[in-house]
């Protein structure tokens, strides 16, 4: 059996993994692959641990940085949409208003300072 340690290790290896690629896409099963353990295993352990499974915490993390450029840089939203690897500007920007309730638009202007 797999000690708490191991797992935890596994998990933050694992996140430490999609972060390192939350500018292209990951296969979660050569994830899973590369930390030795098979793909429903980690799928429901990765989703006791973070309350997200796999691919739904990996989303999450590449709208995290999406969000972070937006507010942070003068990219153009397509651009962002292509450095985070979406398959299209559109599936970036429903997907990110799904999630954050903002269009990147919106967000953008939210989040940079009033020059006032």
């Amino acid at each position: 059996a797999i000690t708490a340690d191991r797992m935890d290790q596994i998990i933050e290896q694992a996140k430490a993994i999609m972060q390192e690629k939350a500018s292209q896409n990951i296969d979660l099963d050569m994830l899973a692959e590369q930390l030795n353990v098979s793909y429903s295993w980690f799928r429901k352990i990765f989703r006791d641990y973070t309350g997200h499974a796999p691919a739904h915490y990996f989303m999450l993390m590449k709208l995290r940085r999406a969000q972070y450029l937006l507010a942070n840089t003068q990219e153009p939203i397509k651009e962002i949409a292509f450095i985070l690897g979406f398959k299209s500007a559109e599936h970036f920007f429903v997907t990110f208003k799904r999630v954050t309730g903002y269009t990147p638009n919106a967000y953008r202007k939210l989040s940079l300072p009033d020059k006032g």
